[in-house]
């Protein structure tokens, strides 16, 4: 127990840091012993333990508190707290990762072995996991409900035959992570206002799916999979991204109800009848599409911005150019 008494009678911030070499990682965020705190307090819970023999699903009971700013994180570390976040000894970026394999001594690794879930959080709002990795389960972080505001991931690592990487819901979101060994990298349920940014998703089926009404899609190498994002509801913003290999279409929609704006996009297609963007039959409409790349190796894409509502190229396209991105080294 930690007592914190700053003999003021008004109320103070008091961050709190705690952790090393815990037990389990399960007892540390779930039941009756979890860190619990009262008035504007943030709370960070640091490990180094990597879990290589977990048989069942971590269930979050900490959380934060929104309308006090107060978080709760629970961050990964290598020998000192702090030394794999960004600027790091021990970071490693999603690139990298991707590029050159995730570093064992960069993240801190929870093995699920086949398990459903990895970490579930119910109900948890202003709840960030950081520089873990969730490998062998079918959902690795799962924010399953819809009151689970200001949650997300940041620099985490997914892998090893994964059917979702992580379930978003309401203002959730991911930063700067690495999917790969997935079905579907993210998988929005119910996730509006969610966002994904700076990621690098491999996935064989969607690398995002169901991006919902007020989506923000920035800064992300999405790769493989019949779709790069598959769009339901109002307004998503898809911007600065590189599509890569998408064998169906690199954005979808699918609700009459969908309403994309599309900006400075790389969409690299390995065949001349997939689609950039793709408005499937009485489906949505693209509010704005400009400054985009679209390109195939192999010729002259049939049609790259597909209106199949009116069966014709999408209107009022500007600054669209057909032309090889240049990628330096273009399988990696």
């Amino acid at each position: 127990t930690i007592t914190i008494d700053t003999g003021l009678t008004d109320d103070v911030d008091v961050d709190v840091w705690v952790g090393g070499a815990l037990a389990s990682m399960a007892a540390a965020v779930g039941g009756s012993a979890v860190p619990t705190a009262t008035a504007t307090s943030s709370r960070w819970l640091y490990t180094n333990l990597n879990e290589p023999l977990l048989a069942g699903a971590m269930t979050v009971s900490v959380e934060g508190d929104i309308s006090e700013n107060q978080f709760f994180r629970i961050i990964g570390f290598n020998t000192l707290p702090g030394d794999m976040n960004i600027g790091g000894t021990y970071y490693q970026s999603a690139l990298d990762a991707y590029q050159n394999g995730i570093d064992a001594a960069k993240s801190v690794k929870f093995t699920m072995n086949g398990a459903a879930d990895g970490f579930i959080a119910t109900d948890r709002e202003n709840l960030i996991f950081q520089n873990l990795h969730v490998a062998q389960c079918t959902n690795a972080f799962n924010f399953n409900s819809a009151l689970c505001y200001g949650s997300g991931l940041i620099n985490c690592k997914v892998s090893d035959t994964i059917t979702k990487g992580t379930i978003l819901t309401k203002s959730t979101f991911v930063d700067s992570c690495y999917f790969t060994g997935c079905s579907y990298g993210v998988y929005n349920n119910t996730g509006t206002y969610s966002n994904v940014r700076d990621c690098v998703i491999d996935a064989s089926t969607e690398c995002i799916y169901s991006a919902i009404g007020g989506a923000v899609i920035s800064g992300n190498l999405l790769i493989g999979g019949a779709y790069g994002v598959s769009c339901l509801y109002y307004n998503i913003s898809i911007t600065n991204n590189i599509f890569y290999n998408q064998t169906t279409a690199c954005i979808k929609t699918g609700n009459a109800l969908c309403a994309l704006f599309i900006s400075n996009n790389v969409f690299y297609l390995p065949a001349i009848d997939d689609y950039a963007v793709y408005i499937t039959a009485s489906n949505g409409a693209v509010s704005y599409c400009d400054y985009n790349i679209a390109y195939s190796p192999v010729g002259a894409i049939t049609n790259a911005f597909y209106d199949a509502t009116n069966s014709v190229q999408l209107a009022d396209l500007h600054n669209q150019i057909d032309v090889n991105p240049q990628f330096a080294d273009a399988a990696n």
